[in-house]
């Protein structure tokens, strides 16, 4: 489920770059908000919720994506608990993550270079 955890942190690394930067979108503008408070600990479902806001167009990819993070969190949390998630098929799971790294949310090149493997989408 490294697919999940890159997508996870491609998010992570886009709200940084949004938060510090002094871009005007609406999104870069509610993230600069959440970052004066949490900076780096900003949860990632408050992050998701910002884009359905600012881009309601991505509830369907987000809402999906959402899904997958159960079992990604079973995985890298020892398992030591019933998981009551559905597993998904890993091809599922590479179309959820391509969907929400090319939904036009993030801006890949803005990212620090390598931070994204572009190998996994090959």
């Amino acid at each position: 489920f490294d697919l999940i955890a890159l997508a996870e942190a491609a998010i992570r690394l886009d709200y940084i770059n949004r938060a510090q930067k002094r871009l005007k979108d609406k999104l870069s503008k509610e993230y600069k908000i959440i970052w004066k408070e949490f900076e780096k600990k900003a949860r990632l479902k408050g992050l998701l919720k910002l884009w359905v806001q600012c881009y309601p167009e991505s509830r369907g990819a987000v809402n999906r994506f959402l899904q997958l993070l159960p079992v990604r969190h079973w995985i890298a949390h020892g398992r030591y608990y019933t998981l009551r998630a559905k597993i998904q098929d890993q091809q599922i799971v590479k179309e959820t993550v391509d969907e929400i790294l090319n939904a036009g949310i993030i801006n890949m090149s803005a990212l620090p270079a390598g931070a994204i493997q572009k190998q996994f989408f090959v």
